[in-house]
């Protein structure tokens, strides 16, 4: 008899624990932390209002980009370009259906060759690119991630 009331015991402590961790790991489902808000980017960005630039802080040096560009060529970090309302004058990539972005691909020009002549079509005011051989071969302004 004692044997089978600590059994018991055991079953129902056990199965207590379970709920209260799971109630638990729900609850802080809906909180979040300052610091996953910040930003995951490394770049410092300084503004000049006086020629509508900005300098922008990477790994690869510092940069000055348009403040507000109006024609972007892409060649790679397409979805983030995306992410931060950009519409691209061209891309050079590709693209699926599985992309969560797809959809945004609409009515935006694909480049098929990366040359200065094939980009120079769009007029860019930015090239975003990965490559520093592009700032070479593209005389306008350049942000390399």
């Amino acid at each position: 008899m004692h044997y089978m009331m600590s059994k018991k015991f055991y079953m129902i402590l056990c199965a207590l624990f379970v709920i209260i961790f799971v109630i638990s790991g729900c609850g802080n489902a809906g909180s979040s932390s300052d610091s996953s808000a910040q930003p995951a980017s490394s770049a410092k960005e300084e503004a000049s209002s006086e020629s509508g630039t900005r300098t922008v802080s990477t790994i690869k040096g510092d940069v000055k980009v348009p403040a507000n560009p109006q024609r972007v060529v892409v060649n790679w970090y397409i979805g983030d370009v995306f992410t931060l309302g950009i519409k691209p004058a061209a891309v050079f990539g590709w693209k699926q259906e599985t992309m969560p972005f797809y959809d945004k691909f609409n009515g935006i020009p694909v480049i098929e060759k990366w040359e200065t002549e094939e980009i120079m079509k769009y007029d860019p005011d930015l090239i975003i690119t990965y490559d520093t051989k592009d700032m070479i071969s593209c005389p306008k302004l350049h942000l390399f991630l």
